[in-house]
């Protein structure tokens, strides 16, 4: 399948100088206050894909498709940066059994340790007995248990969860792995923050360390493009 994802500039020095990416450390987390919801997904892959090869402790995301039909997001779908960050979105090619898809719409409810509800009818008979505050294990193993259960349905991409809106139809799909190979990597973007807005740049500034340095030839030899233009729309 086709992915699409946007790494740090340490995470793409990493995989070019180790031909491989996992998520070793939970520091490495673009929101570490939500470790828990991540542990959960890991939980997840396990089950559904098995374990982690060694040194991956948490997944990797990516999209295979975003909430407005498209699969490639852009750097403003990240987040602002200070002046002269760096980041590198990532266009992957994986075997289907190497990723688990599941709704990025709904992600946040797991990220806000709330109940999912795909219907206002499931949404009201969980909160009237339950309550609107994030459900602990305080207010009852039963609360507990269904809240996690319906986690459970981001990886039902099949269900209408559109409360009737015809705008919500076009959920985002994203995609957890285990480990990105360099291999499996067709196209490379560098962007680069002004500190107000992200800009493409060229791939000259796509590896500032003297201690890396791939042979650039490569890219345009290999099975890994570069978008050149800095003037190019994301």
């Amino acid at each position: 399948m086709k992915l699409c994802t946007i790494v740090t500039e340490s995470a793409w020095l990493k995989l070019l100088e180790s031909e491989s990416l996992v998520c070793d450390d939970p520091a490495h987390l673009r929101d570490p206050d939500n470790l828990l919801a991540h542990e959960w997904m890991g939980e997840q892959m396990t089950q559904r894909l098995g374990p982690p090869p060694p040194g991956a402790k948490l997944p990797l995301f990516a999209w295979y498709r975003l909430d407005n039909g498209k699969t490639k997001p852009n750097a403003k779908t990240w987040y602002w940066e200070e002046k002269e960050v760096k980041l590198y979105r990532l266009e992957l090619v994986v075997p289907d059994n190497q990723a688990l898809l599941s709704d990025g719409s709904f992600w946040g409810c797991v990220k806000h340790d709330s109940f999912v509800a795909f219907t206002e009818e499931e949404w009201t008979a969980y909160y009237e007995k339950y309550g609107t505050k994030p459900i602990t294990p305080e207010l009852g193993p039963e609360a507990e248990r269904l809240k996690r259960l319906s986690w459970e349905k981001l990886f039902d991409l099949e269900t209408d969860r559109s409360w009737g809106n015809p705008e919500w139809k076009n959920f985002s799909v994203q995609a957890c792995l285990w480990k990105i190979e360099l291999s499996q990597v067709t196209k490379v973007q560098p962007y680069v923050s002004t500190g107000y807005k992200w800009k493409t740049i060229k791939p000259r500034f796509r590896c500032l360390h003297d201690k890396i340095k791939p042979p650039f030839d490569q890219y345009s030899e290999g099975n890994i493009t570069i978008q050149c233009s800095s003037d190019q729309q994301p």
